[in-house]
Formats: structure tokens, C-alpha cells, sequence
């Protein structure tokens, strides 16, 4: 696509949630961690929408949507059922722009031309 018009796309995808990682407080200075790999506390395939915009200068801004519950609620650490009760949908923006690297590699190979005719 052009970078020089404006445009609106659309689309979906599935991503799959490698690391899951807690970080809990229980006191104000004191944090307990812990990750998985792989953990059955989300499910294995999160599918997305996504809507965007792309202005005329090549930015960009997007929205993307997980309307499933990120959070297993049959989900068990050490005996309980931690995420039960939890309904938690993801909404992710973002902002982009474009580079244009083509410019840049004729620049560099028009430059070691230069030093290779020396």
C-alpha cells in the first residue's frame, strides 16, 4: 500500500499465549511472581479482530479486539481456583509508522559503488 493515502483496514487472526506470568503485591514494598510456559491458565488459541487506519504521511493507528475471556476460569494453582469468576476481554492500540528503507539501500549501494571506482 501506498504510504502517500489514506486508507481503513480490516481483519482477524489467532494468537497463541507462549508465557503467562503473575505478579502478585501483598504488602506494599513485597511481590510474589511466578510464569508458565505454555499454562492452562489462558486458552491455547486467542482469536482477534482488528480495525486500523493509515494516514497520509504512513502512520498508522489500529485497535485489535479479543472478544474471548483471556483467563481460564477452570484454572487451578496450588489447590484453588484462581481465576475463577474473572471475565476479562483484551482491547490493544496501536500506533505506526513507515520507514522507507529502499531510499536508505540505494544510498549505501550507491555509496559503496563510490569507494569501489576509487
Amino acid at each position: 500500500m501506498s504510504p502517500k493515502k489514506m486508507y481503513v483496514f480490516l481483519g482477524g487472526g489467532a494468537d497463541v499465549p507462549l508465557n503467562y506470568r503473575v505478579k502478585t503485591f501483598t504488602v506494599r514494598n513485597e511481590k510474589t511472581k511466578y510464569n508458565e510456559w505454555f499454562s492452562n491458565a489462558t486458552p491455547l488459541i486467542m482469536p482477534y479482530v482488528f480495525a486500523g487506519l493509515a494516514l497520509n504521511h504512513g502512520f498508522t493507528i489500529k485497535a485489535q479486539y479479543y472478544p474471548n475471556n483471556y483467563l481460564n476460569p477452570d484454572y487451578i494453582y496450588k489447590g484453588a481456583k484462581v481465576n475463577a469468576g474473572y471475565d476479562v476481554q483484551l482491547i490493544l492500540f496501536s500506533l505506526g509508522f513507515y520507514m522507507n528503507y529502499s531510499r536508505h539501500h540505494d544510498m549505501v549501494k550507491k555509496h559503496v559503488t563510490e569507494m569501489n571506482t576509487m
